[in-house]
């Protein structure tokens, strides 16, 4: 069996995100649900205004608003990125979903 390297993590984070489960099960459980609903919603928030700014940005390159066709690519690849970052989590959470639906009980 491979040995795992654990010195790169943060010894405070894990003991404060172990701390927080030591919690009744039913607050703990809401606790880590509303934390992954929101960091979802903020997700996708940040990556919707990366694509405003990125097609305003195109707009008025396009336009002749602005000449910096440096910045203009720049914010469409971080866009497009961010964009694919989130398609792939979504393809993995409906992969985990699909799996929990297929178990037997």
């Amino acid at each position: 069996m491979a040995k795992i390297d654990l010195q790169g993590i943060n010894k405070a984070a894990v003991t404060e995100a172990l701390s927080s489960l030591k919690t009744s099960h039913g607050s703990a459980t809401k606790s880590i649900q509303s934390s992954f609903t929101d960091l979802l919603t903020n997700s996708l928030k940040a990556v919707n205004q990366e694509q405003k700014v990125a097609d305003k940005m195109a707009t008025d390159l396009s336009t002749g608003k602005s000449e910096n066709i440096h910045e203009t690519m720049l914010a469409l690849s971080k866009a497009e990125l961010s964009f694919n970052l989130v398609v792939q989590v979504r393809n993995k959470v409906l992969e985990a979903y699909q799996d929990i639906m297929r178990m037997q009980v």
